[in-house]
């Protein structure tokens, strides 16, 4: 790995809220209005809130109400003491719900990237009737443990989830988190030259320290070495299961992803049986939202609008 130097005080500071839910005290940022119809902007790992600052600043934010929850183990959010550090899709999925209900909003729109993919997938199966659209990026709708018929690239690229499975995996994401996820992000998106301060921002976030709980929590029970917790054991069941995505759906995909393949990606497309588009980015990685902002700004406004 490149020895790139990374440290948390190199980020700028943001104006963050915190909330306390049944499992998380949840930080979370806000823009445009709270009278504007909601638009909850889910980040992945290892990512920040930030990733969507360039997509904001192409948002027409005097009609909107934008929410951006740090996820688990991410920025400000952390887990209650005595409850348990997981990070299951429903988890992640409940979290959101439970931050809405704070914020009275019955129903909104939401665009995910990576975990915040599989967060709002799991969120429009539980709660079909809350989302009013749906933009994923990067990563499909997919199984919880895709063990079958993957493609040798996609199990090439799915390298750090074997890591993750060993005790070697957690103190080299304990000890160098920052070096390693730097890493991550030049191996998932070859064409994008990020700069130093495109990552200060997420060296900050990954300092939370439920980091690394949280991410092999969230990759152990994926590949069943890790238990789901009780209480999401219903619900985790029933996102397992696969239910049919019947929510307005556009799913943005770049064609140079190398964490999530695009032929992965589109292997359950059948299973969003509602209205749905999708939108191939040649030359573009695993991050869309920071490497081509005013196209993915654009793409959600449409999917909102319900333009074909």
């Amino acid at each position: 790995m490149e020895n790139t130097d990374v440290t948390a005080t190199e980020a700028r500071p943001r104006d963050v809220t915190t909330v306390d839910l049944s499992t998380v005290n949840m930080g979370y940022e806000t823009d445009g209005t709270a009278e504007g119809t909601p638009l909850f902007l889910l980040h992945g790992f290892p990512d920040t809130a930030a990733t969507w600052d360039g997509v904001v600043d192409h948002l027409p934010t005097s009609d909107l109400f934008i929410v951006r929850p740090h996820i688990r183990g991410h920025g400000l959010t952390r887990i209650h003491p005595g409850k348990t550090v997981s990070a299951e899709t429903a988890a992640l999925a409940t979290d959101v719900i439970e931050l809405a209900d704070s914020l009275g909003l019955d129903s909104f729109h939401i665009v995910g990237s990576d975990w915040g993919c599989r967060a709002a997938y799991a969120l429009a199966g539980l709660a079909p009737g809350r989302v009013r659209s749906m933009v994923t990026l990067g990563t499909g709708y997919n199984e919880a443990t895709p063990v079958s018929d993957l493609s040798l690239d996609q199990v090439s690229s799915f390298w750090y989830q074997w890591l993750f499975q060993t005790e070697h995996g957690r103190e080299l994401l304990q000890d160098n988190r920052g070096e390693f996820c730097r890493h991550l992000w030049g191996k998932w998106s070859p064409e994008w030259e990020f700069s130093d301060q495109d990552f200060a921002e997420v060296a900050t976030a990954i300092e939370n320290d439920q980091f690394v709980d949280t991410v092999l929590h969230y990759y152990r029970y994926r590949w069943r070495n890790a238990p789901i917790t009780e209480q999401y054991k219903d619900a985790q069941r029933l996102v397992d299961g696969m239910p049919a995505i019947t929510v307005r759906t556009t799913h943005i995909q770049g064609m140079e992803d190398h964490c999530t393949r695009p032929d992965t990606a589109r292997r359950w497309e059948a299973r969003v049986t509602g209205q749905y588009r999708r939108v191939d980015l040649a030359g573009i990685g695993h991050f869309p939202q920071r490497e081509v902002p005013e196209r993915v700004a654009a793409e959600i406004l449409r999917t909102i609008r319900g333009e074909a």
